[in-house]
């Protein structure tokens, strides 16, 4: 049952409801009046890759308009970005105990890795929380691949593009130094080669990263081995990047010398932080914290205002394609597909599961031959309680009309989320982003309708 229809079942009997109206919404006859369920400010926290549009949707589709049907009608919603891996915690994976974030209990997490059928289960969130835990799409975005060029490596022309063969071969840290990558990638530069010997710093997130989990992800697609654990190993656990000579590890071997020096930052802030700051140095961050870093550095030339600063990446399996093969198409708009390939298709989750599991779903593919989109995007994910009234949740929030209050609120932000149209989540989505592709939202709206704070 959904939340419009818990509303109208809560008027004809209590004369009360709580959900979000938008621009449209339901109407009381003259002289009837529905009487307002008390809901809570609440608190989500988790990926860092969505804190931007988090921001949006907070002060354009709750400050700015108000839950009509809640008292107060702006219970208040404030998002802790602090990491996927974190987020996941708060919820009990791994290890099946709710946790606070700053302090504060979460009514919400987000996170670009969605988890497994076991996470959700009896051993980690369904324990922790008493109650199943939904994973629900909320927006799209492409993952940039940043850079700092040293002043003596600036190629002719304005174009960087990375073959998903280099690209993959930078990140298992085969190159030394900028003339050894740019000669693998075809890059052609103004200076004599033996000029652009500066040593590549490869930038990593040290945190539980969904945006490091989209973007292994990725690279495992182009050569499985060496990633292997880092996208078997989710979030939660340790950064895994390549870190010695020859290093050995189980199930990974790297076939090559460690050459380039790779450095742990805390969040896509700490990620943009040290490319704007280091020449020499790339990495990698969602394109909405990438764009926050401009004119501190550009893939191109440094110091130039209108000059991109993100690579262009292949955007097919066979050859490097230049048109669509960068995260923006005009201005501001996140280039991410909006319908999904057959192989997409097959591994969407059902709406109608409880709980649906989208571990096996990834937006990003380097095996497409559609040359319209960006390759390298990422779904991220908000996770809400099926309902707020269980022992573990009452005690988590301090008492039963705290967690009640706060599902309230959870319901009704969800359906705003992955509302289309005018007023809705998915009509209002920030600079760098994309709306979820239509068949994912679908899943989405069903799965909020039928699960979330039911």
């Amino acid at each position: 049952m959904g939340i419009y229809d818990r509303v109208r079942r809560s008027a004809l009997t209590a004369i009360c409801a709580c959900s979000i109206v938008s621009g449209i919404g339901m109407m009381a006859s003259p002289g009837i009046a529905l009487a307002k369920e008390k809901c809570a400010a609440i608190t989500g926290a988790g990926s860092s890759l969505q804190a931007t549009q988090q921001g949006k949707w907070v002060k354009e589709g709750v400050e700015e308009r108000k839950f009509e049907v809640c008292e107060p009608e702006r219970p208040g919603i404030k998002y802790l970005s602090v990491g996927s891996g974190a987020g996941l915690k708060a919820v009990g994976i791994p290890g099946g105990a709710l946790e606070k974030v700053e302090g504060k209990s979460i009514a919400y997490a987000g996170t670009d890795d969605a988890p497994t059928a076991t996470q959700l289960g009896s051993t980690e969130a369904e324990k922790a929380g008493g109650t199943n835990l939904e994973t629900v799409p909320t927006v799209a975005a492409p993952v940039s691949v940043i850079a700092h060029l040293p002043k003596e490596c600036e190629p002719e022309g304005k174009e960087f593009v990375i073959p998903n063969k280099v690209l993959n071969e930078l990140w298992l840290s085969k190159y030394a130094n900028w003339s050894a990558f740019l000669k693998a990638a075809k890059i052609t530069f103004k200076e004599e080669a033996t000029k652009c010997t500066a040593a590549i710093k490869l930038e990593v997130r040290s945190d539980g990263s969904g945006t490091s989990f989209a973007f292994k992800q990725y690279l495992s697609q182009i050569e499985k081995k060496p990633w292997e654990e880092g996208v078997k190993n989710y979030v939660t656990d340790e950064a895994i990047w390549p870190e010695e000579e020859g290093k050995e590890e189980k199930n990974r071997e790297i076939k090559h010398k460690h050459k380039a020096e790779t450095v742990e930052n805390k969040g896509s802030g700490g990620v943009v932080a040290a490319v704007s700051e280091e020449l020499g140095s790339v990495g990698y961050v969602n394109l909405a914290n990438a764009a926050e870093a401009v004119p501190a550095f550009t893939a191109y030339k440094e110091n130039e205002k209108e000059e991109k600063f993100w690579a262009k990446i292949q955007n097919n399996g066979t050859e490097v394609t230049v048109k669509s093969a960068e995260p923006v198409k005009g201005t501001k708009e996140g280039n991410c597909p909006s319908t999904l390939t057959a192989a997409q298709e097959a591994a969407l989750p059902k709406g109608t599961t409880n709980p649906p599991v989208w571990s096996g779903f990834h937006l990003a593919t380097s095996k497409t031959a559609v040359t319209t989109v960006y390759p390298i995007c990422t779904l991220t994910y908000d996770l809400g309680w099926n309902k707020y009234k269980t022992a573990n949740l009452i005690t988590y929030f301090g008492s039963e009309a705290a967690a009640v209050e706060a599902g309230r609120t959870v319901a009704a932000y969800f359906t705003y989320m992955v509302g289309t149209g005018a007023g809705k989540g998915q009509g209002e989505i920030a600079s760098y982003y994309a709306p979820l592709p239509t068949k994912v939202d679908t899943v989405a709206k069903e799965t909020v309708s039928s699960f979330v704070a039911k």
